[in-house]
């Protein structure tokens, strides 16, 4: 019987192996590519042996890309991009525009026979809803202090209500709000020799799971997560 990931599982395992690392004072080497290592071990004990599991996995259509992790089961290929949200990061441009490339990426990778592509950002729950979810606007000075307003970003491309909808990210005629984005990586990216990197006109994501604030947690700092799938 094929082995299938349990989001659930996924999920839980990531999120308790980064509130141990932080329990015990190592917050340090928390990032986006210790993200690999829980997910690596709940696939190996999970779902297939541990050398069918690649750490940075070349893009197989993308000019010197590579894919933060990569597994085959059953002639099924998945590959994952994940992010860590620290600081901030995720309201800056620089890092809308790699929480974009990894979307685009993972959509070619489906162009270019892979059957499964998962993107995955967790972060503290603060920044988690502060710095991705709803972004907090500058104040502006002309309006009363007590007016708040959030931008929903990337609420463009990523869905946050757990109904299965899909997200379509118009690539072809983009939203202004990150029109930007795709120019930079149609500019930046190229496809390996022998092929042509196409524009596509839309990417498709589907949210498969959403942790849920813990407001009156005793674990100190928890963590949320999310894990969307990139369909065609």
């Amino acid at each position: 019987m094929k082995k299938e990931i349990n989001h659930t599982h996924l999920a839980s395992s990531v999120i308790w192996w980064l509130n141990y690392i932080s329990a015990v004072g190592r917050d340090y080497i928390i990032n986006e590519s210790s993200i690999k290592y829980p997910v690596a071990e709940y696939l190996e004990k999970s779902i297939c042996e541990k050398d069918k599991i690649k750490l940075e996995f070349n893009h197989p259509f993308l000019y010197k890309r590579s894919l933060d992790l990569f597994y085959e089961k059953d002639g099924t290929k998945t590959a994952f991009e994940f992010k860590y949200i620290k600081n901030g990061s995720t309201t800056k441009p620089s890092e809308k525009q790699r929480v974009f490339n990894d979307l685009l990426r993972l959509h070619y990778f489906l162009e270019n026979g892979g059957d499964k592509a998962y993107f995955l950002i967790c972060g503290k729950k603060d920044e988690f809803k502060h710095s991705f979810m709803e972004i907090p606007i500058p104040d502006d000075k002309s309006k009363p202090i007590s007016t708040k307003t959030f931008s929903k970003f990337y609420q463009h491309w990523l869905d946050f209500e757990d109904d299965k909808t899909e997200k379509e990210i118009d690539i072809k005629n983009p939203h202004s709000d990150y029109e930007g984005n795709c120019d930079k990586f149609y500019k930046f990216y190229k496809p390996k020799k022998g092929k042509v990197l196409n524009k596509v006109d839309c990417i498709k994501t589907k949210l498969v799971f959403l942790s849920q604030e813990l407001v009156d947690s005793k674990i100190p700092e928890n963590l949320r997560i999310g894990i969307w799938e990139i369909v065609i």
